[in-house]
C-alpha cells in the first residue's frame, strides 16, 4: 500500500493528521519532503507587484497592469 499524509514532527515523533489505516506495530517506510513555511512563500515571491499598496502612486495600475507587471513601464 502506497499512501501519501500529512504529518507533524512533535518532540522526536511524525504525528499523522488523519487516519492511515495500519494495524498496530505495522513496519512502515517513510519518505520525508518538508513543506514550505508560509512566510518564506512570500519573500520568494518574484512578482514585482506582490505586496503593492493604495499609497503606490501609480493611479493608472487597474488600467495598466500588465505593462507594470512585466516592467513594461
Amino acid at each position: 500500500m502506497n499512501k501519501t499524509v500529512r504529518a507533524i514532527y512533535e518532540h522526536g515523533v511524525l504525528r499523522p493528521l488523519e487516519d492511515i489505516g495500519l494495524e498496530e506495530n505495522a513496519e512502515v517506510v517513510v519518505t520525508v519532503e518538508s513543506m514550505p513555511h508560509p512566510s518564506s512563500e512570500l519573500e520568494n515571491n518574484s512578482d514585482p507587484l506582490a505586496g503593492i499598496s493604495f499609497a503606490s502612486g501609480m493611479r493608472d495600475l487597474a488600467q495598466n497592469f500588465d505593462d507594470y507587471r512585466f516592467g513594461r513601464k
